[in-house]
């Protein structure tokens, strides 16, 4: 009777190596294009923008024109279902009700520009409203 180590193996029925640049070409063709995508994006918010949304946008005088405090605009259960980052998902977290915007941008410790970018995206997609 022959051991476990005498027997002999099946060689795989494909080229292992060609097998992993192959894979390897597919992952960097699909990381490249969802960066490329990623840069293109308007908004951090995967919604779809309402109709006779301004193209111009510039958040430094959308921020100064807000008066109250962001809050959710949609019921809690539904955020789940919304199509949102992880970056509007964090900076929804922050939104009780009771936080006004600057010192969203503070304690988020991301930068001010994409904090008001992203907030700005979730207002127009009626995700936010300030009260």
């Amino acid at each position: 009777m022959s051991s476990e180590r005498e027997k002999s193996t099946i060689p795989p029925a494909f080229d292992l190596a060609k097998f992993a640049r192959d894979s390897d070409a597919k992952l960097r063709a699909v990381s490249a294009a969802v960066e490329d995508t990623a840069e293109h994006m308007r908004s951090e918010v995967r919604i779809a923008t309402k109709p006779g949304m301004s193209a111009v946008r510039n958040d430094e005088a959308w921020a100064r024109t807000q008066n109250g405090v962001p809050a959710l605009a949609v019921p809690a259960h539904k955020v789940k279902d919304l199509p949102l980052d992880h970056k509007a998902g964090f900076l929804l977290s922050l939104m009780d009700g009771a936080t006004d915007l600057s010192t969203l941008v503070e304690v988020s410790a991301m930068d001010r520009n994409e904090v008001l970018r992203i907030i700005r995206g979730l207002q127009e997609s009626g995700v936010v409203e300030f009260r």
